[in-house]
């Protein structure tokens, strides 16, 4: 059970999180939410709209909080920022394919309203990687290099497996592709 003391936008949100924990996102109800964060449903309707809107801040909140998570754990633990770089694509991508419906949901929300927070994450390694080398905007353009790629392939992953023969909902393959991915964005850096 979610925990009162906490403020209740959290709660719906740590509740939405629990639930899409237990069950696919198609069967969870805002009422299921609310009562799992005790709270009413006009909040929910008050904080966030929608179920949708709901979920996709639950998901996209939690894949940011473990990038974050990420960086700060192996912040001066691995010398190559290339790697770094690599496996924090790896371990968020690894949440939002626990949850496909609801990322393919996170993923066209985020490309319609040109919300680019995913991108901006991406801007500090690659600014290890190139010094002062590359301009501001010029890193603003590698980031969304490397993550619009793997935000439509995620989409459409069936599409995408037909063209390219990778699905990315396959651990292995999603990590060649990553790896393909961020070696060949990064050859222009010689």
């Amino acid at each position: 059970m979610t925990a009162p003391e906490l403020d209740p936008k959290k709660r719906i949100l740590q509740a939405a999180m629990e639930l899409l924990n237990e069950q696919e996102p198609e069967t969870i109800t805002v009422r299921q939410i609310a009562e799992r964060a005790q709270v009413g449903v006009g909040l929910i309707n008050y904080h966030f709209q929608t179920r949708d809107n709901l979920l996709n801040e639950a998901v996209g909140g939690s894949m940011g909080e473990v990038a974050a998570q990420w960086l700060q754990a192996n912040e001066g633990k691995q010398d190559d920022p290339v790697l770094r770089l690599k496996n924090l694509l790896k371990e968020t991508s690894n949440i939002g394919v626990r949850f496909p419906a609801q990322l393919r949901v996170s993923i066209s929300f985020e490309l319609q309203h040109g919300n680019f927070s995913v991108a901006q994450m991406l801007i500090p390694i690659l600014r290890e990687i190139f010094g002062m080398t590359k301009s501001e905007k010029e890193l603003r353009v590698l980031a969304f290099q490397i993550i619009t790629p793997l935000q439509l392939a995620s989409i459409r992953n069936d599409a995408f497996r037909a063209y390219a023969g990778i699905d990315l909902f396959n651990e292995e393959q999603r990590n060649a592709m990553i790896d393909m991915l961020i070696d060949n964005i990064l050859t222009t850096k010689e």
